[in-house]
């Protein structure tokens, strides 16, 4: 045929003389092209060289949608033969071939919806990739499973194997194969490629190695991560040494039920023993080392059981006598005392603390001998290392201890009224307060932070600033407290158990709403502060405000000297209202106290504003 074939009426004519599919092909092939705005030469060229591949694959009874990479390869090697014959052997022969191949590959396309054919083991890695997504694995870790996945896949399949029959040997010669063809590289490239092998044939058969389904409690423990919001990282990070120390269990035939910490101590020296073989060295941060695997067992052991790790038990009758003696004091201030939690705990650990320092004397016996002398020998060896407030907690301590000896008959005489502690005076020190530059600044630089844990610290520390309340009030703050219609807060004071309702002044309003929205992570607790990292749950105590300042005092670069905890801003608080010439009784009210006595406290620092302040002269505080 001539140049007239390349005109659209000689097209048209010689689709008349052919079949009606060639022509409908055709015809759409033309048609999607000008759609796309192709110019009138493409369309030419390219319709004629479809034209001559759809009458090959008519040739040899073959159809369009069936046709495969190796046909576009024989119909080009047909082309080069007849140029050949014809004298017209191509002057650069990849730019003639690319003439050809895309139009082909458009047109195929066009009938078959993709092309080129995605090979088999590129649709493996495309599931495996979506089931590895959905166990919430991390993306850039996902990526390199898929990667030595796909070197894998190339393996069998080069060799006629399919994932669904391969067996551990086979597995065993490609990683044999594998580590010779990769010594060069470091020792986590090949644990890598072989757990990537691992979880894709754990994708395919359904477990792997044989006979390695995980237990029940592994899945569970995967959707209690998962429900406790944990990120994805985390999550894999967990799941990872879980599996670590069941497979290490199930070796030594022991039930996760049963696991101690003695068998968490035994896995972790296994593992660093494996370390040190496969790298030749022990890692830089051993403490961080074991803190990665540590974690996610704790938590699975935790998952299982509540109150693990189980309390040790003693190791002699002494130890026993101690125990049994803390458990009954205890039962005795909470039962019949009724003391408050933080309470009972200060008062346990100090009769402990008394029951070691008497060692071999500790029993129900010799207690009974129990003299001033061997007190006064005991405050004595505490006394030297405590703050004056500490040493008159510790006295309180120990009068409650002996006054429970004497309730129980342990001892003969009440000892707890010969125990004296140091003299306290009132306004003796002198109080840690920040200034208003270095409240600025703080509040500045938390303010700048935009990741959500600075969200929720500048509103608590708006909060602390603005009211002046003390931590544990901000700490037990709720979402009923909060009256928006209103623009009121409701304050649970700390010590006279009282509610205080506060005007809610439009900074501090800002601050709240800002971490309820972009901050505040979801969930069913009704208090306003919750942790930073998964699992989200309220702030354990007002000492978590302690570690939080600090952290944000030393990221904006401001040099504090002694205390500075939220005290600080509450003396702050006070200062700057009796500079702003504010009552007394207006200022009490505030920090909700219900003396003028307790207020003057906290007025120590406005020398200059208290000298039209009539003050009481220090006096002594009965112990």
């Amino acid at each position: 045929m001539g140049r007239s074939i390349y005109t659209r009426r000689a097209i048209d004519k010689w689709l008349a003389k052919h079949d009606e599919p060639l022509k409908s092909r055709l015809m759409q092939f033309r048609e999607g092209m000008e759609a796309d705005g192709f110019r009138p030469s493409t369309i030419r060229a390219w319709l004629s060289q479809a034209r001559l591949f759809l009458l090959y694959l008519a040739r040899r009874g073959k159809e369009p949608e069936q046709a495969q990479r190796s046909d576009i390869v024989a119909f080009i090697g047909v082309r080069l033969t007849v140029c050949i014959k014809r004298n017209r052997r191509p002057a650069h022969l990849v730019q003639w071939r690319c003439g050809y191949t895309g139009a082909i590959h458009r047109l195929l396309r066009d009938i078959q919806g993709q092309w080129p054919p995605r090979p088999t083991s590129t649709m493996q890695i495309e599931k495996f990739k979506n089931q590895l997504q959905s166990c919430t694995i991390c993306r850039r870790y996902v990526r390199e499973l898929c990667f030595h996945a796909q070197h894998f896949l190339d393996y069998i399949n080069g060799r006629g194997l399919s994932i669904e029959s391969i067996q551990p040997h086979q597995v065993d010669k490609y990683l044999a194969v594998a580590a010779r063809r990769n010594r060069h590289k470091h020792w986590y490239w090949m644990e890598v490629h072989r757990r990537s092998v691992w979880k894709l044939l754990r994708y395919a058969q359904g477990e792997w190695p044989p006979g390695s389904t995980p237990s029940a409690l592994f899945v569970q423990f995967r959707a209690y991560l998962k429900q406790r919001q944990f990120s994805i990282y985390t999550i894999w990070r967990h799941v990872s040494s879980v599996r670590r120390f069941l497979d290490y269990l199930r070796c030594r035939h022991i039930e996760p039920e049963q696991a101690r910490p003695h068998d968490v101590a035994g896995f972790l020296e296994w593992k660093l023993q494996e370390y040190r073989q496969q790298c030749g060295y022990t890692p830089n941060d051993m403490a961080r080392w074991r803190l990665c695997y540590r974690a996610g067992i704790h938590r699975f052991l935790r998952m299982i059981d509540p109150e693990w790790p189980p309390k040790a038990e003693p190791a002699n009758d002494i130890e026993r006598f101690r125990r049994d003696t803390c458990e009954a004091y205890v039962r005795w201030m909470r039962d019949v005392r009724g003391l408050a939690a933080a309470t009972i705990v200060k008062n346990r650990d100090e009769a402990l603390q008394f029951l070691v320092w008497l060692g071999s004397r500790a029993s129900r016996e010799t207690l009974r001998s129990l003299s001033v002398f061997d007190i006064d020998n005991y405050l004595e060896s505490r006394m030297p290392r405590l703050r004056r407030a500490t040493r008159v907690s510790t006295c309180a301590s120990m009068r409650s201890f002996l006054r429970y000896l004497n309730v129980e008959s342990w001892i003969d005489r009440d000892l707890s009224r010969l125990i004296s502690g140091p003299p306290v005076y009132a306004f003796a020190e002198v109080p840690q307060a920040f200034t208003k530059d270095q409240i600025r600044a703080l509040l500045k630089s938390v303010q700048a932070d935009r990741r959500p844990a600075a969200l929720r610290d500048y509103a608590m520390l708006m909060l602390l600033a603005t009211y002046g309340i003390r931590g544990g009030e901000v700490v037990r703050l709720r979402l009923d407290d909060i009256d928006w219609r209103e623009n009121r807060i409701r304050i649970r004071l700390s010590k006279t158990r009282l509610e205080s309702s506060l005007p809610l002044v439009t900074p501090v309003g800002n601050a709240l709403l800002r971490y309820l929205r972009h901050g505040r992570p979801a969930s069913t607790a009704r208090e306003i502060f919750l942790t930073a990292r998964a699992p989200y749950k309220p702030l354990a105590s007002s000492g978590c405000l302690v570690s939080i300042i600090r952290d944000r005092l030393k990221q904006a670069s401001i040099a504090v000297k002694g205390r500075h905890g939220a005290h600080a801003f509450r003396y702050a608080r006070a200062a700057s209202l009796l500079s702003a010439s504010v009552s007394v009784k207006h200022i009490g009210d505030l920090l909700g106290h219900q003396s003028t006595e307790a207020t003057g406290i906290y007025l120590r620092l406005t020398t200059d504003n208290l000298r039209a302040i009539s003050l009481e002269v220090p006096r002594k505080v009965a112990p």
